[in-house]
């Protein structure tokens, strides 16, 4: 005769905690909403002492986005970002968007990417891989962004782009 399941295998088995399908996920700082992600498909992961979460389109869809809308200390929204997947850190406050990445901020400032990070606890955004950023008077192509969440200051390398001078 085998050997019952015990809860004990079942934990140590790999895949996730816990999953949920059309879930929204919310971040918080102080009882203030910080983010507020939407997705087909949400995973929950325990890796050692930490904690992850995969958020991405339904599992049979070649197709789709999860969308993700951003908030300033004082509740107000200031960024949407679409992207094929997410990730989520928990023990970084780290939120990454992957695949086909597009921010548009509350300033009308449009960014496009492969790979995102907001830093939770600092507010900076960065992408390590080529960007375009696109505001009513500039698109700018380039590197290696370092930005405030709002990406009204950043910085970039390899820069190329078309900024509308007023005289």
């Amino acid at each position: 005769r085998e050997n019952p399941v015990s809860m004990a295998d079942v934990v140590a088995e790999e895949g996730p905690r816990q999953e949920s399908w059309n879930a929204e996920f919310y971040i918080s700082k102080d009882g203030r909403r910080r983010a507020m992600i939407r997705a087909g498909y949400w995973q929950n992961y325990e890796a050692g002492d930490s904690t992850y979460t995969l958020l991405g389109p339904f599992p049979e869809s070649d197709t789709g986005s999860v969308y993700a809308t951003m908030y300033d200390p004082d509740g107000s929204a200031t960024a949407s970002i679409t992207s094929n997947r997410m990730r989520y850190f928990d023990g970084d406050q780290r939120f990454e968007a992957v695949g086909n990445v597009r921010v548009l901020t509350s300033t009308d400032r449009i960014l496009e990417t492969e790979f995102l990070i907001w830093w939770e606890k600092t507010g900076r955004v960065t992408a390590p891989g080529f960007v375009k950023l696109t505001a009513p008077k500039e698109t700018i192509q380039g590197s290696d962004l370092d930005a405030d969440e709002n990406l009204e200051n950043y910085s970039l390398g390899q820069v190329t782009g078309q900024i509308l001078v007023e005289e």
